[in-house]
């Protein structure tokens, strides 16, 4: 599966999951909508603990050369 499978995939489980919790649980959309975006800011704190750990570890000017054929598969 390349990237944009793998996006697909995942938007159409969580679709699945948002539907299904709807159906079976007393919950509504606001419920639901407040659960994502919980999740979407520990998420996010992740990310920006990661950075600033990177950045204690390599400092922020160091710069990388990537090689031509990097970003081919």
């Amino acid at each position: 599966m390349d990237f944009d499978e793998q996006t697909d995939s995942f938007r159409f489980e969580l679709d699945n999951l948002c539907d299904r919790y709807l159906k079976e649980f007393d919950i509504n959309v606001f419920t639901e909508v407040g659960a994502l975006e919980e999740k979407k800011m520990e998420i996010l704190k992740i990310l920006r603990n990661i950075d600033s750990k990177k950045i204690e570890l390599i400092g922020e000017d160091i710069e990388f050369e990537v090689d031509e054929d990097f970003f081919n598969e």
